[in-house]
């Protein structure tokens, strides 16, 4: 379970910073 998590939340942080790195760019 909690490995499950911690992957869950790593994918996030990931989803999160592609969203960001267009932004950022511009």
């Amino acid at each position: 379970m909690v490995f499950s998590y911690f992957t869950v939340q790593l994918c996030c942080l990931r989803c999160l910073q592609v969203a960001r790195l267009p932004f950022s760019r511009k």
